[in-house]
């Protein structure tokens, strides 16, 4: 195994437990692909996001902090042409990229881009603001040697890719046709919502070849758009699940954990490879009627601090280096940075996650508190078999004994209030 082994990160963006069918055999939804990689990697059971919306977990997953510390808490998801969230704290590109890695980025950011605005706009938007002709401050600006994707969900404008830090198709008019959430704004003439993920995937793979025909080791860093709403299959992939579009999504995730490890496989770098499968938070329900369950049958959904909105797929494949199959300690996403981080034998300070190699290699590891945010900055604290979600505005408090009542059905925090007092003191001290 190299020193400096390639690392390649690939971010589902709402899916769930149960939408994966080594996590779910009653999972309606075909995922060989995905399950191939756990089987022959390590799969976490207990593994959480930091947050259960969008931007909280990729700032966390890059940056190995929770994203109430930045000055942004609350604002769970970027609207607007928001700047940027990530400051000078460190990342994992400025780290692998600081080693001579070369680092990339394919996919949906969410994290704030730094516009030229030419005037103050209107609506929630704000799309006639912004002067899309002139350069940006993107990823590349935050360690990325590369970037190819779009400013945040499928559902917020701009409907056009983004290179490095120029627009890709001017997008000089209106998007003619709007399907589920999909909020108002201009589009490129070439834009197609079916295919954004195949040109992530096209982009990523090249990327990949690049690298290795280089033989320099890469950071490949793969959020997609699927199966986050409006769920749109390409019409090969339609009717492939018996989930309805949103299973067909899933399905068209695990077509890309596919392309990408063919590829490693083609290159004959997959052995030097450090591949991870992750979700952003727990799903959103499918908008039509279906027997399939996304959370496997735990307690709520994405936007929510239950389990099934912030307890995510997480798998790990490391050829050669790891000693066990199955991982039930709880671990989070933003324990990922951190991991990578002892892995190639960098020290980074001020770092709220923890490496989980220990687990990985079959040594021993004590687990500490994990803590996910809300998008209103709410936060729930998981330690031991103690689950405590603190109250805020009207909302009470919850305390619930995940070992005993894994769907979060009898709140203990009267019955138990010197747990729930000592996990609070936990909680505001963090």
């Amino acid at each position: 195994m190299a020193e400096t082994p390639n690392i390649v990160v690939i971010l589902a963006d709402d899916a769930g437990v149960g939408d994966i069918r080594c996590y779910s055999q009653s999972c309606r939804i075909p995922t060989p692909n995905i399950d191939s990689v756990a089987q022959s990697g390590v799969q976490f059971t207990q593994a959480y996001a930091p947050g259960n919306v969008c931007t909280q977990t990729r700032y966390g997953l890059l940056t190995g902090r929770y994203h109430f510390r930045t000055d942004r808490r609350g604002e769970g998801v970027v609207f607007d042409y928001t700047d940027p969230i990530i400051g000078s704290e460190p990342t994992i590109q400025d780290v692998l990229g600081s080693l001579g890695y070369r680092t990339y980025c394919s996919g949906k950011w969410h994290l704030g881009i730094d516009w030229i605005e030419q005037g103050t706009g209107s609506g929630q938007f704000r799309n006639e603001a912004i002067d899309f002709g002139a350069t940006f401050a993107g990823p590349t600006a935050q360690g990325f040697d590369h970037y190819y994707g779009i400013r945040a969900s499928l559902d917020h404008p701009p409907y056009c890719f983004l290179e490095d830090g120029h627009v890709v198709g001017y997008p000089l008019e209106e998007k003619d046709t709007y399907y589920t959430q999909q909020r108002p704004g201009p589009a490129s003439s070439t834009w197609d919502d079916r295919q954004v993920d195949r040109q992530f995937t096209n982009r990523a793979l090249s990327y990949i070849t690049e690298a290795a025909q280089s033989e320099d080791p890469f950071f490949l860093y793969f959020p997609t758009s699927a199966p986050h709403r409006p769920c749109l299959p390409p019409p090969q992939l339609q009717g492939r699940s018996t989930a309805g579009d949103r299973g067909d999504m899933i399905v068209q995730f695990d077509w890309v954990i596919r392309q990408i490890d063919q590829q490693l496989a083609a290159l004959g770098v997959r052995d030097e490879t450090i591949l991870i499968v992750a979700s952003d938070h727990g799903p959103r329900p499918a908008a039509e009627e279906t027997d399939h369950d996304p959370t496997n049958g735990l307690r709520g959904q994405k936007a929510t601090l239950y389990e099934g909105g912030i307890r995510v797929p997480l798998i790990v494949r490391w050829p050669e280096n790891t000693v066990t199959d199955q991982v039930n300690t709880p671990v989070s996403l933003i324990d990922i940075f951190p991991t990578i981080a002892d892995i190639v034998g960098r020290d980074v300070d001020n770092l709220d996650g923890r490496s989980f190699t220990p687990l990985l290699k079959g040594r021993e590891y004590s687990p500490g508190a994990i803590i996910s945010e809300d998008g209103s900055g709410q936060r729930a604290l998981r330690k031991g078999e103690w689950k405590y979600i603190e109250a805020t505005g009207d909302r009470d408090a919850e305390l619930y004994n995940l070992c005993d009542d894994p769907t979060e059905s009898e709140n203990r925090v009267r019955a138990d209030a010197s747990t729930a007092e000592a996990l609070n003191v936990t909680l505001q001290n963090t």
